[in-house]
């Protein structure tokens, strides 16, 4: 036997002593190396995230409401949407105000909408000389219904033309009723 020249001058019993006290600590190297991979996959640390303090500073809304700064940029938090708009109806060569521009419609250039009482092939329009002023400047422009046209950074739409069109009634300029949606 070859392993009996490292036990020489041991007793048998010393030899198989020595055997056992070293497979046993090669088992037990072997179990903590083999537990210490299987800890390492299941409880593996996430990484701490490093703790953001953000200004307690508020921002106005056009709303009127206020908004904080949030974690982690500390950017301020949008503030909720508001659908700013003005809808106003009036009649020819009267004034309504409606989020600062001033309309008056001046005078009804076109009425081809389909009669109520008819099938059209093309539904028509109406086409109205407006004057549309805004703080000191006033300025005249022709409006198509349903057509927005951008006045002094504001959009303005003649969105509803009142009386409907009927082929055996004509609409006096005293009956009409313009509706405008003035918008930011």
């Amino acid at each position: 036997m070859r392993l009996a020249w490292y036990f020489r001058g041991m007793t048998r019993r010393q030899a198989i002593a020595i055997l056992g006290v070293i497979l046993l600590l090669g088992a037990g190297a072997s179990l903590i190396y083999a537990w210490s991979l299987r800890s390492a996959d299941i409880q593996s640390p996430a990484p701490t995230p490093t703790p953001t303090a953000c200004t307690m500073e508020a921002k106005l809304c056009p709303d009127g409401s206020y908004v904080g700064r949030t974690e982690p940029s500390c950017e301020f938090s949008a503030c909720p949407s508001v659908d700013v708009h003005s809808r106003m109806t009036v009649g020819l060569g009267q004034s309504v105000e409606g989020l600062g521009l001033t309309v008056v419609p001046l005078e009804v250039i076109e009425d081809s909408r389909c009669p109520t009482d008819v099938q059209c092939i093309q539904a028509g329009t109406v086409r109205l000389r407006t004057q549309v002023g805004f703080e000191t400047t006033t300025t005249t422009v022709v409006l198509k219904l349903n057509e927005a046209v951008n006045v002094q950074g504001k959009v303005l739409v003649l969105v509803e033309v009142r009386p409907d069109a009927w082929s055996t009634k004509p609409i006096s300029s005293g009956d009409y009723r313009f509706t405008f949606d003035v918008s930011e």
